[in-house]
């Protein structure tokens, strides 16, 4: 290879010995027949490669479609993965040929260095001063340098600028043994190529291996995607406490009534992350560890600690509650404002917004986080907003309305907004009615978070394994599924929204339950705004985001009124679902009778987009609806 490519490519030594390390751990298995299908498509067989590369596991394995079980043959068939394995992708067709002229020149024979050198053309001294060359690419033991650098430095360096070559293993061995350092398990742990179990397997700290490391002019193991994963799933788990301590540091500055700029900046957490210096001592971080380094940014960042022994509820609560309040007082704010304004004959441009903008407004600014709200408190906030009519009062008792005042004002304000055709549209859970406005949206939110089955909570976060779809025209409907045929939505786009915002608020308190993180911190789409004051964003392709200690979770909801087994996926979530990293996993949890209290269930279904998925679905239609099948119970 390297007299093949030497005039536009240069090939290192350590290139070299990696190959042959890698050349020497594989295993080719033999298949009749390789074929790929896409959505239950076969895929032409002239796209479709002869061999491909299995790596898995710490094995590497060549899979070839052969109908014959020659070794010049599988030879061959494999050359792209051989030289996809070697790191050489671009010799494969050179390879192929070589192999051709190296089969005719020694037939059954194994083949000589002379064999080789006829093959590849070029002289036999030259290809013999290659192999017998003291920097040749078998006297590269990178592998073994790495690991004698944790056991013995000084062996390490030793073999690290030998150049002589060893004859073979047993030589290295022999050589090893020599300098008192466990020969068969520093080669066990070197053919293994893994640092991290080689670290544990030594019984040497990670701090330890990577002096060693260094001292060898090695590069040091590092966790340094791990450790974000890890720090993200702290927070995402913790956050709701962070922002407790630190609403605490600042309730002397709320009380003082000075402002909160500080403490609305650091809500975000801002330059809180891992530490630098844990790379070198932790491949994973502990809870102690995160908590120290949490307790170190909150000193660095906030007042001391107040000296009070009472205890505020935490900001959860607080604002769960300031929300419910907040949207509650508006409500009322508005008909005052509109029935005195129209009693006194005034006009005015400062009236309180639509409630749920206030509540939203009063949870961004901190209003919610110090105190529970009442609605003097949120008049007052209305009035240092340009909310409130400068002239009217702000105690209900100097205002002088009656009830016919208010109700008036309520009938008039039901006329102005189209309020009547809202109450005409309502959602009903259970036996419960709601209506559209905001006071019935939070009710709504309410029940539906009561009271959840213990059997929803229960349910694993692993995909269930589907049955496989049935076979059928992939772009027509059929009637597999025990829930019929696709039925377009005849409900009002306000129950269908509800429909939505019931299966988001289950999946929400089964991640708490499951994964101990509060939906405030894994929830992602709009939806999230009837509970918090951030908005959401539906173009994400998912609708709740998991960040576990060993991967990131991107969980999408869908819900139906029955027991539907069908599904629809918009453009952002094909495309999420389809482009996912290494660390990711995409999920889809299906919500069964969202609107019955007593039927509702879940089930975790697999990623139709990934490797196989399409086995368990059926395309349905023109868009991406897809029909499936639950296993029995």
């Amino acid at each position: 290879m390297e007299f093949q490519q030497n005039s536009f490519l240069t090939v290192s030594n350590k290139q070299l010995a990696l190959a042959h390390r890698r050349l020497g751990q594989c295993e080719i298995a033999v298949a009749i027949a390789i074929a790929a299908s896409l959505g239950g498509n076969p895929i032409g067989a002239w796209v479709i490669p002869r061999s491909f590369l299995i790596e898995a596991d710490g094995k590497l394995r060549i899979v070839v479609a052969a109908d014959s079980s020659d070794r010049w043959t599988l030879l061959r068939t494999a050359c792209g993965s051989l030289a996809e394995l070697a790191g050489f992708p671009q010799v494969e067709r050179s390879l192929e040929l070589a192999l051709i002229d190296l089969q005719r020149i020694c037939g059954e024979q194994s083949p000589t260095i002379a064999n080789i050198a006829t093959a590849l053309r070029v002289p036999v001294e030259d290809l013999q001063a290659l192999v017998l060359d003291g920097t040749s690419h078998l006297s590269d033991h990178t592998a073994v340098v790495t690991v004698l650098a944790v056991v013995d430095t000084g062996v390490a360096e030793e073999l690290r600028d030998r150049r002589e070559p060893f004859d073979g293993r047993d030589d290295l061995r022999t050589w090893l043994a020599d300098r008192n350092v466990d020969a068969d398990r520093i080669l066990t742990l070197a053919d293994e190529d893994d640092l991290h179990s080689m670290i544990d397997k030594l019984g040497v700290s990670l701090a330890a291996a990577n002096v060693g490391f260094r001292a060898t002019g090695l590069t040091p193991l590092h966790n340094r995607d791990g450790h974000a994963r890890q720090f993200s799933a702290y927070l995402q788990q913790h956050r709701a406490e962070i922002h407790d301590k630190l609403r605490d540091r600042y309730l002397a500055v709320a009380e003082r009534g000075e402002p909160l700029t500080d403490y609305l900046r650091l809500r975000d957490l801002p330059d809180l992350g891992p530490d630098p210096k844990w790379l070198d001592r932790y491949w994973d971080l502990s809870e102690s560890v995160l908590d120290k380094h949490v307790a170190g940014w909150l000193d660095r960042v906030s007042p001391e600690p107040a000296s009070t022994t009472e205890r505020l509820p935490s900001v959860k609560e607080l604002r769960d509650a300031g929300h419910r309040t907040a949207i509650r007082a508006t409500v009322a704010a508005r008909t005052m404002v509109e029935a005195w304004l129209h009693r006194s004959a005034t006009s005015s441009t400062q009236r309180p917004r639509e409630p749920e903008a206030v509540a939203a407004a009063m949870a961004s600014d901190g209003s919610m986080d110090f105190r529970r709200l009442t609605q003097a408190h949120v008049i007052r906030w209305l009035h240092a907003h340009q909310q409130w009519p400068e002239t009217m009062p702000r105690e209900t008792a100097l205002m002088n309305l009656t009830e016919q005042d208010l109700a008036n004002a309520r009938e008039r304000l039901t006329r102005a907004t189209e309020l009547q055709h809202q109450a005409s549209t309502v959602t009903f859970y259970g036996a419960k009615k709601f209506g559209h406005d905001a006071v019935e949206t939070q009710a709504f939110v309410d029940e539906v978070r009561s009271d959840v089955p213990a059997e929803v909570l229960a349910t694993p976060p692993q995909p269930i394994a589907l049955p496989a779809a049935p076979p059928g025209n992939p772009g027509r409907s059929g009637t597999a599924g025990t829930g019929g045929g696709w039925r377009a939505p005849t409900a009002p786009p306000e129950v269908t929204a509800r429909v939505g915002l019931a299966g988001e608020i289950l999946v929400g308190e089964w991640i708490q339950h499951q994964f101990g993180y509060p939906p405030e911190t894994t929830w992602k789409s709009r939806y999230r705004r009837t509970r918090f004051p951030e908005d959401g964003d539906d173009g994400l392709g998912y609708d709740f985001l998991v960040n576990a200690q060993d991967k990131r979770i991107l969980i999408e909801v869908k819900a139906t009124v029955d027991a539907t087994l069908q599904i629809a996926l918009g453009e952002s979530e094909v495309r999420r679902a389809q482009t996912l990293a290494a660390d990711e996993e995409y999920l889809i949890a299906f919500v069964t009778h969202a609107l019955d209290p007593a039927r509702r269930r879940l089930h975790i279904l697999p990623n139709p987009l990934a490797a196989g998925g399409f086995g368990f679905f059926r395309v349905t239609g023109r868009s991406m609806r897809l029909r499936f099948q639950l296993p029995p119970r």
